[in-house]
């Protein structure tokens, strides 16, 4: 089985869902609160509600669960990377591209990405925020780059549906230390 880095997603190798028979006990969570390795809250968003809020110097990603990130678009530019400690978020910075938010970031901790991709403190990733026309949709284009890892960039894309305008983000209570974090769940057997 493989664990996404949020440790959430329990996924049999090569397939799409959990690798279990009806009846038998599986991990549903490990546990952990804060994302590891992809830092699903916002580098690799999961299926919870995201929230892009945007001001002069700013935008916001924040999303249904812990962590949020901050992207400057004030024109900065990355600070040195030997002087940088990663961290799950990096150091994004974005700039508008007609109608798409493009946003570069760097200083993320070396692991796994989407798709069977690495990256490193190094590694360069850079989204594409679009829009759809009718404005019900978002995608977000991740390329990853890095010529010590890959020979071509590394790219893939997620979409997602617009929320109602009402609609609201949910705190979400995470406590690590409490072992029903990492319990198993028993699907009962499914009539046939």
């Amino acid at each position: 089985m493989v664990i996404r880095g949020d440790g959430r997603n329990v996924i049999p190798e090569g397939g799409t869902g959990p690798a279990h028979q009806a009846g038998e006990p599986y991990i549903v969570s490990s546990g952990a609160c804060t994302p590891e390795g992809t830092g699903g809250s916002a580098i690799d968003p999961n299926s919870t509600a995201i929230f892009l809020l945007q001001s002069k110097d700013e935008v916001l990603m924040v999303r249904e669960g812990p962590g949020g990130r901050r992207i400057h678009m004030d024109g900065r530019g990355h600070p040195d990377l030997t002087r940088l400690t990663p961290s799950l978020y990096g150091h994004s910075i974005g700039h508008y591209e007609g109608g798409a938010l493009v946003v570069e970031t760097v200083g993320l901790p070396e692991g796994a990405v989407q798709g069977g991709g690495r990256r490193r403190p190094a590694t360069r990733l850079t989204e594409r925020f679009q829009l759809s026309p009718d404005g019900k949709r978002l995608a977000i284009t991740y390329t990853w780059d890095d010529p010590v890892i890959y020979v071509r960039p590394h790219t893939y894309q997620y979409s997602f549906e617009r929320l109602p305008p009402e609609s609201y983000a949910f705190e979400t209570w995470c406590d690590s230390s409490d072992p029903t974090q990492r319990q198993s769940i028993v699907p009962p057997k499914q009539a046939q």
